[in-house]
């Protein structure tokens, strides 16, 4: 047990050596609710500046939180796609899981979580929602550097 401690330390001394070149993107992303170091890390992985992606549906496929349709002569049925990238996938819907488990909303997104679930939207489905806004949001603090604000999350009512 010691062992995986020490050696858990000794990779986060790594990683935080590898960020430092991204130290304010890092801060931004963790201002966000359910991401912290590591998250805030492989985030910046994968997106880079924010820009890698032109537009948020790519942005959701290339995540691994996107839709996929199915569709034959007009008939057809949407469900959630296997694709995609399964670090940023874990990053977010982990995200999603610690916003959706908060008891009191606090926040514009556990507020959409506790909306969603209220209407009858099945719990799996408003968790993917919640993800995919986060991703929107966390493309967004990368390519223009500001921090999470509750005022700039729009949800529907």
């Amino acid at each position: 047990m010691d062992f995986c401690r020490a050696r858990r330390a000794a990779h986060l001394k790594i990683l935080r050596e590898l960020v430092k070149p991204f130290g304010q993107d890092e801060r931004c992303l963790k201002t966000f609710p359910g991401v912290g170091f590591i998250g805030a890390c492989t985030l910046i992985a994968c997106l880079e500046s924010g820009w890698r992606v032109a537009n948020k549906r790519r942005l959701w496929t290339y995540c691994g939180v996107g839709i996929r349709k199915h569709e034959s002569h007009g008939t057809g049925h949407r469900g959630a796609s296997r694709q995609g990238n399964r670090y940023l996938k874990t990053v977010l819907m982990t995200a999603a899981v610690a916003i959706s488990s908060d008891r009191s909303p606090d926040n514009s997104l556990a507020l959409m979580w506790h909306r969603e679930v209220g209407r009858g939207v099945a719990p799996a489905r408003a968790r993917r929602n919640l993800a995919r806004k986060v991703a929107v949001l966390a493309q967004r603090c990368l390519r223009f550097k500001q921090e999470y604000d509750d005022e700039q999350v729009t949800a529907t009512p």
